[in-house]
């Protein structure tokens, strides 16, 4: 016990002799400004839609001057700090800028340096991007050279929308170097295929449904790409039934052949004709056995593949044979029974038109043709651009350069009756460029939008216009004054309604 005492006692005694000695070191003490980010009361998680307008201060306090600092906004995957690089977006203070990223969840952080110093204050946030691609109306136009894409979201289409609105340039602002170049043809979304189809005279491309990212382009959509790039037609069946037809070939393919791994199935090799050669025109349908029914060029017939061969046969109606016509339009119509389909056709020697109506079967020996409707006197056929088909009533409608018409007909007789002036006429100075009758049912509506409404493009020289128009696809009536109207387009190509 004592021996402790005596030690306690010991360091007691030095502890008090050195703090008799004062200490006369030679230091400078420097106050360091704040650098700090300051995110009192702020949420750290931020939800964004893609290509919009996204603003976020850097909150930094700082009382130096902020001359002397690098600032740096850089964006990565959730998850991969250190294994991917990080996008350096601005190199500002404070971040404000359309966001042009893929979907997804994200780290966005901002980083100041002191130049001088080193020093550094960093602040994260957590950043999810939301599609901007949804629901809407997908209008493929071109401008300035180059194709793009931009979706309508209105009111008379989707139901629970809070404001209408168009998201511009959702092809291009992805990825400004991906050109689309050509005249727009077709844009088509075969939901089963998991990709938005995109096809111009002379390229075509599929692109992601969320975000537009580019999935392939016309030399990887096949098994064996075709010696020549020329999209001519594409037509769409049950959202997951597709036919190309470029350069005269036509390439068939099926949804349920997806790759899971990769989302994309490759269209396999062209349908043959044994023994012979076809041209196949712009347009098919797909017949009773899901397959392509098309019209030769080259030989003036209809052929349809018997039941799932890739070899087509020649129809047996002799009266789909030997033709000496031109095809402009063929599509499904009006069918009492079985399967229908329509195509307007011109006599090669310039004398005459007629519209065709067919049963359609899955063997050669199924195709017939019901009825010829000479449309030779119907006004401004002969200049005639667009059509499509009423699914239910005994009706089509066709467009002039100008005007658009609605023609009624009895299948019985054969006979059509010919109008006597439009149904709608487009604004002076303006051409139609596309047109087509929605069967969609529209999202969150009271009541289906489904064979009430058609769409109309025009272009005036210089911008490009979306009509809605309400008609009665039974009578085919057509509100003369549209639903809605839509502009600040290039020239459209071609529309379609894309439901996520």
């Amino acid at each position: 016990m004592k021996k402790i005492l005596l030690f306690v006692f010991s360091a007691l005694a030095l502890f008090n002799l050195s703090s008799c000695f004062e200490d006369e070191g030679n230091y400078d003490y420097v106050d360091l400004p704040r650098f700090v980010v300051d995110t009192t009361g702020v949420n750290m998680s931020i939800t964004v839609t893609q290509f919009d307008q996204l603003s976020v201060p850097s909150r930094l306090v700082y009382d130096g001057n902020k001359n002397n600092l690098d600032f740096y906004w850089v964006v990565y995957k959730s998850g991969t700090y250190g294994a991917n690089p990080s996008d350096t977006l601005t190199t500002t203070e404070n971040f404000s800028q359309q966001v042009n990223i893929s979907p997804g969840s994200y780290i966005l952080e901002f980083l100041a340096i002191d130049k001088e110093t080193g020093r550094r204050s960093s602040m994260q946030y957590n950043l999810t991007i939301e599609s901007a691609v949804g629901s809407g109306l997908l209008v493929f136009y071109k401008k300035g050279g180059e194709c793009d894409v931009d979706i309508v979201k209105t009111k008379t289409l989707i139901g629970s929308l809070a404001e209408e609105k168009i998201v511009r340039n959702i092809y291009s602002r992805l990825d400004g170097n991906i050109k689309l170049t050509g005249d727009p043809l077709w844009i088509e979304y075969p939901s089963g295929m998991k990709h938005i189809e995109l096809y111009t005279d002379t390229e075509g491309t599929w692109v992601s449904p969320d975000d537009m990212s580019k999935m392939a382009g016309f030399n990887e959509m096949f098994w064996d790409t075709p010696a020549v790039c020329k999209p001519q037609g594409f037509f769409k069946q049950d959202n997951n039934i597709i036919i190309l037809v470029n350069d005269g070939e036509v390439f068939f393919l099926r949804g349920d052949a997806l790759n899971p791994n990769t989302n994309v199935t490759l269209f396999p090799g062209g349908l043959i004709m044994p023994g012979g050669s076809y041209y196949a025109s712009p347009w098919a349908v797909l017949v009773w056995g899901y397959v392509p029914y098309i019209y030769d060029i080259e030989h003036g017939r209809f052929l349809v593949p018997k039941s799932w061969s890739s070899q087509f046969q020649v129809v047996s109606d002799p009266k789909l044979q030997n033709l000496n016509m031109n095809m402009h339009f063929m599509a499904r119509g009006y069918a009492p029974s079985r399967y229908y389909a329509y195509s307007v056709m011109e006599e090669k020697s310039g004398s005459g038109w007629h519209v065709y109506a067919m049963i359609t079967d899955g063997n050669p020996s199924g195709c017939q043709l019901m009825a010829d409707f000479n449309m030779t006197s119907a006004p401004e056929f002969a200049a005639s651009k667009y059509y499509d088909f009423s699914q239910v009533s005994p009706l089509f409608y066709y467009t002039s350069a100008t005007s658009l018409y609605v023609c009624p007909f009895d299948l019985d007789s054969s006979t059509p009756a010919i109008p006597s002036a439009p149904s709608w006429t487009c604004p002076a100075g303006e051409e139609i460029t596309y047109f087509k009758l929605f069967t969609n049912a529209g999202i969150g509506l009271s009541e289906s939008a489904a064979n009430k409404l058609l769409l109309v493009a025009t272009w005036n020289g210089s911008e490009g216009k979306v009509y809605i128009l309400k008609t009665d696809m039974a009578s085919g009536v057509i509100d003369a004054t549209p639903v809605n109207t839509f502009g600040g387009f290039g020239r459209i190509g071609s529309m379609t309604f894309k439901a996520s």
